[in-house]
């Protein structure tokens, strides 16, 4: 399953104009472990020929449509589950990653996230060191369901 999901117009430029398209990209994907889940997001220039912006830019697409509450769960679901099949952690690892305090930026966020899990006795989960290789996490059926219908 693939989706486009046109947000609107929004002001990228602060040029009183609302002249540039935003949007998120939606994929579900088969795996031999499951179902897979990849959003982007991406803000057109005017003349819709390039990106101002995208990829990873679900907090610019927050700040353009903080009302939405589609946007709002759409982004909820994002940070949750995209790239559900790369996880650095097991999900008692990533869920006490998920109460860290935000990095600075500049900061090595795998050697703060290491130290973090680390000060927490969750550095080696079950004898699988954080970040040692991807592990998939299945996707809850309800979050399929509703990422199908958006």
């Amino acid at each position: 399953m693939k989706k486009m999901i046109e947000l609107g117009q929004v002001d990228y430029n602060n040029s009183g104009q609302k002249n540039c398209t935003a949007e998120i990209k939606i994929e579900l994907k088969d795996s031999p472990k499951g179902k897979v889940l990849s959003i982007m997001g991406g803000i057109w220039n005017s003349k819709h020929s390039d990106y101002y912006t995208c990829g990873q830019c679900l907090d610019t697409i927050l700040e353009f449509f903080p009302s939405n509450p589609k946007v709002k769960r759409i982004v909820e679901i994002w940070n949750r589950w995209h790239l559900n099949d790369m996880k650095a952690g097991t999900p008692k690892q990533e869920a006490c990653i998920r109460e860290m305090p935000t990095p600075k930026t500049g900061q090595a966020i795998y050697d703060l996230t290491c130290e973090y899990l680390e000060s927490k006795g969750l550095l080696v989960d079950n004898g699988y060191k954080y970040g040692s290789e991807w592990l998939f996490e299945e996707i809850p059926n309800e979050i399929i369901v509703e990422v199908e219908s958006f």
